[in-house]
C-alpha cells in the first residue's frame, strides 16, 4: 500500500467474503475467536491498519475517507474479490459505512457493532459540557504518551513480571496468541497509531460521515449495540451515572444507524459493553452468519 506493507489475514474459501474493520487501536487478533467460529464455512478477511498489528506505520493523521480508501486498495492489492459482508466495530464501523457509500457494488451486507455516528462527538461534548481546555489537556496527555519510550515498559514487563498486559490480552485473544498480543500492544508504532486515530475520531470523523451519509436502499444491515446498563472502563464507564448519560445519547444514534437501510435489524447485546465482540462473541458470530446466509439466498 503506497510503498508500505499492510497485514492481511484471509481464512476460509466459501463466500460471501467477510471483511472485518477493527476499532481504534485494535489489531486483528481481537477477532481470532470469531474468525474460528466462521471458518471454514465462511471466508474471513482480517487486516491491520497502518501502525497496528503487523502493519507498517503510516505517518500522519488520516481521515475516515482515507482509511476507507486504504481498505479498498488493500483488498484490491490482495486480490480479494467482492462483494463483501463488511463488519466494523466502533471506528471500523465508520470506515465501513464510508466504504459502502463510495463502493456500493462491492458490498453485499453491512454489520455495524457499537459504531460511531456522525453526531456522537457533538452531542456527547454538549451533554458533558466539555470545553476546549479539556481537549487541550487531553492532547497534552496524548503527547506525553506518544513520547514515552515503550522499550522501558517492555523491559518492566520482562524484568518485573508485570502481568496486567497479559491478563488483559487473555480476555481478548486465544491463549496461544497472548504473548504476541502483548508485544504488539507495547510497540511504538502501535502507540503512534492510537494517538493518530484518537485525534482523527472527532470533528473530522463527523465531517466525513456526514458528507458520505446516504441511504443504502435494501442492503442487508445489522446494527449491534452495547447494553444500556453495562459498565466498563471505556471513556469512564466505571461510573454508572456517566454510563447512563452516555447511553441516553448513544442509543438513539444507534437506532438512527439502523434507518440507513430499508432491510435492517437492530440487536442489543444485553451482556456486553463497548467491545461487544469480546464480551459476546457468540452473538456477533451468529449475526455475521445470519447475514451471510441472507446474502447467499438473495
Amino acid at each position: 500500500m503506497n510503498g508500505r506493507r499492510l497485514h492481511v489475514w484471509c481464512e476460509g474459501d466459501r463466500g460471501p467474503t467477510v471483511v472485518v474493520a477493527t476499532g481504534i487501536g485494535s489489531n486483528c487478533l481481537e477477532w481470532v475467536r470469531i474468525q474460528r467460529q466462521l471458518v471454514p464455512d465462511h471466508r474471513v478477511v482480517l487486516y491491520d491498519r497502518g501502525g497496528l498489528g503487523w502493519s507498517e506505520w503510516v505517518p500522519g493523521r488520516r481521515s475516515s475517507v482515507e482509511l476507507a480508501e486504504e481498505l479498498h486498495a488493500t483488498l484490491e492489492a490482495a486480490d480479494i474479490p467482492g462483494p463483501y459482508v463488511l463488519v466494523g466495530h466502533s471506528l471500523g464501523g465508520s470506515i465501513n459505512r464510508i466504504y459502502a457509500a463510495r463502493h456500493p457494488d462491492n458490498v453485499a451486507g453491512l454489520v455495524l457493532i457499537d459504531a460511531s455516528h456522525e453526531l456522537s462527538f457533538e452531542k456527547i461534548v454538549k451533554e458533558f459540557g466539555w470545553r476546549m481546555g479539556d481537549f487541550d489537556r487531553w492532547r497534552r496527555a496524548l503527547t506525553r504518551y506518544v513520547l514515552r519510550p515503550r522499550g522501558i515498559e517492555r523491559a518492566r514487563v520482562q524484568a518485573l513480571g508485570h502481568r496486567h498486559h497479559h491478563d488483559d490480552a487473555a480476555l481478548t485473544v486465544p491463549a496461544e496468541w497472548v504473548e504476541a498480543a502483548v508485544a504488539l500492544t507495547l510497540s511504538s508504532r502501535r502507540r503512534r497509531a492510537v494517538v493518530a486515530e484518537l485525534l482523527q475520531n472527532g470533528s473530522s470523523a463527523k465531517k466525513d460521515l456526514a458528507a458520505e451519509r446516504r441511504s443504502f436502499g435494501d442492503l442487508p444491515l445489522t446494527v449491534i449495540t452495547r447494553s444500556v446498563t453495562s459498565v466498563d472502563t471505556y471513556f469512564g464507564f466505571r461510573d454508572p451515572e456517566f454510563a447512563r448519560r452516555w447511553m441516553k445519547i448513544w442509543m438513539p444514534l444507534q437506532e438512527d444507524l439502523a434507518t440507513l437501510s430499508d432491510n435492517s435489524r437492530h440487536v442489543i447485546a444485553s451482556n456486553a459493553a463497548h467491545y461487544v465482540h469480546v464480551d459476546e462473541p457468540d452473538l456477533v458470530a451468529s449475526a455475521i452468519i445470519d447475514m451471510c446466509e441472507a446474502v447467499r439466498k438473495s
